[in-house]
């Protein structure tokens, strides 16, 4: 059907072709010319013995002007008639030409439609990418934070150190024992009949944090005497290795998890250990 209305379109006996209407007035016109031409007409100033040959033959007889006149004529109707077919032809050229210019306007309003729905897809696939890596980075830091803190919990297996203090009673003296880090995964063991979890060490580092911060405290404090002090190497180092780099995945984590952290003080206690580890409450080593 496109390709019967393009032949219509180009064929050249069709009622919008100006050029078509040109041609038929101007053989109309010449054909008007040529029966006027062969008229018989009488004119006895041209031809005083009476006889009336055709008008053509007036006109090879007539002066020049006259001749220049009838020919003027002629050429001013053809030159109207082309005149008048020129400017159809114009108008229709524009005419198609403004239908070219909105069909490139709406094929470029389809393209900008387009362009925006590939950007919105590719901004939607660069969302969902971004979030399954953020998605895939988070469960990898949680598994290594999960390895760490259970690894944190179970370091306290072997790590006890302890403090004797003197301190004045209402009658002399009296000394006090100080235990830092109690065997607290056994314990959890132990009580829950299981090996402890993720979450199970997280509800324990509130105790050890504030165990690690009262012993520090009172065995810094100028008001007791420490009568034995554990030596430096017996530090923990290992257990606070261990929760710094913890700490350090936090960031890493879901909202879930990191909300699950700031209860278990977790920050505090590696805080609170390096703490421990700079206060002058250990035995130097012997050399």
């Amino acid at each position: 059907m496109i390709d019967a209305e393009k032949r219509k379109s180009k064929s050249f006996w069709r009622i919008g072709n100006p050029i078509m209407w040109a041609c038929t007035a101007t053989t109309v016109f010449v054909g008007l010319i040529v029966w006027f031409g062969m008229a018989e007409t009488c004119n006895i100033d041209l031809f005083p013995k009476g006889d009336c040959p055709p008008k053509w033959r007036h006109l090879r007889a007539a002066p020049f002007n006259e001749v220049g006149d009838t020919l003027a004529g002629i050429a001013g109707v053809l030159a109207f008639i082309w005149l008048i077919a020129t400017v159809l032809l114009q108008s229709i050229e524009l005419g198609e030409q403004r239908k070219v210019l909105a069909l490139q306007k709406e094929e470029m309003e389809e393209q900008r439609k387009a362009t925006q729905d590939m950007a919105r897809s590719m901004s939607a696939q660069a969302k969902v990418f971004e979030d399954e890596m953020k998605h895939s980075d988070q469960v990898s830091a949680r598994e290594e934070f999960s390895e760490l803190v259970l690894s944190t919990l179970q370091l306290t297996e072997n790590c006890a150190a302890s403090w004797r203090i003197r301190r004045k009673a209402q009658v002399g003296y009296n000394e006090v024992e100080l235990d830092l880090f109690q065997d607290y995964y056994n314990d959890v063991r132990e009580d829950r009949g299981r090996l402890p979890t993720f979450d199970d060490a997280l509800d324990v580092f509130p105790s050890m944090n504030n165990e690690v911060e009262c012993v520090v405290r009172d065995a810094s404090s100028k008001a007791f005497n420490i009568v034995k002090r554990p030596l430096k190497s017996s530090f923990p180092a290992n257990l606070l290795l261990k929760a710094q780099l913890a700490c350090a995945l936090i960031p890493r984590l879901s909202p879930a998890d990191v909300e699950k952290i700031d209860r278990s003080e977790l920050a505090e206690l590696a805080n609170n250990l390096q703490v421990a580890e700079n206060a002058k409450i250990w035995a130097e080593d012997e050399v």
